[in-house]
């Protein structure tokens, strides 16, 4: 399935060729990762002195909306092609660049049906997760995750106490899957330091697009991303409330659109 919000048509192979303006492909078949399940973490205690290599700051629990308040234009009217126009103007949380050695006390991460790949614009990336939902969790509430957060989900995965469910990979030495993370950062991988990077993220802020890909020129090499998209779910701030069809409380609604209730 494909987000998208304007422009674009699907080809008689169910390819969607995009008018450089959509929120992302979720392709199961192909995906960086298939978990289908929704995981809630908590985290109270952090390893002494744990950083993000490459990031000065240790790695702390706090709230990593970082109080800026991100305008999405996310209310949705029929556009051309069976695609969607946005028409309605919504305020969330984002998370800044001075929040990414922050992780949450606790988040829900979406199930693989939502981790969306080939989002090749940052904005793009926060109106996907301003515009999220899933399981009866609501709009408004899903953001980009820290790269603390990433790195940290990565490392528990790593030393098997939880599935995986972030998977960066590389193409080659200087083309690279990734995620999203606040602040138009991109969290790479441990074989993005293997080949040579400070950490295992990196700032895409001054880069371009290039045939579907983002083009980051460093001296007089260029290196190519395409970043997916992996929204979490602040459910130290919400607890596990749901909405169900007259917009009140329900811990057994179904996903639909509502909205945004904050």
């Amino acid at each position: 399935t494909r987000a998208r919000n304007r422009g674009g048509r699907y080809s008689n192979a169910n390819v969607y060729n995009n008018a450089g303006d959509e929120l992302g492909t979720i392709n199961t078949g192909n995906s960086m990762n298939s978990n289908y399940n929704q995981y809630v973490v908590h985290v109270s205690v952090l390893p002494s002195g744990y950083k993000v290599k490459g990031l000065t700051e240790d790695v702390v629990i706090g709230d990593p909306r970082g109080g800026q308040l991100a305008t999405n234009n996310l209310g949705y009217g029929p556009g051309t092609n069976g695609s969607r126009i946005t028409t309605v103007q919504s305020n969330y949380d984002a998370v800044s660049a001075t929040t990414q050695n922050v992780i949450a006390p606790a988040i829900r991460i979406a199930s693989s049906w939502g981790a969306a790949q080939q989002v090749n614009d940052y904005n793009l990336a926060e109106d996907r997760c301003a515009s999220y939902q899933e399981n009866g969790y609501p709009a408004g509430r899903w953001r980009i995750p820290t790269i603390a957060e990433i790195d940290f989900l990565i490392n528990l995965s790593d030393n098997d106490h939880i599935p995986e469910l972030f998977s960066p990979a590389r193409t080659n030495t200087r083309t690279y899957r990734g995620y999203w993370a606040g602040g138009r950062m991109i969290y790479v991988g441990k074989d993005y330091i293997n080949d040579g990077h400070s950490g295992p993220y990196e700032d895409l802020t001054s880069s371009d697009v290039s045939n579907g890909y983002r083009r980051l020129r460093v001296g007089s090499t260029n290196y190519y991303y395409q970043p997916g998209i992996r929204c979490v779910y602040d459910e130290w701030y919400w607890s596990s409330q749901k909405y169900g069809n007259n917009g009140q409380a329900s811990n057994t609604a179904a996903t639909q659109w509502l909205g945004y209730i904050f």
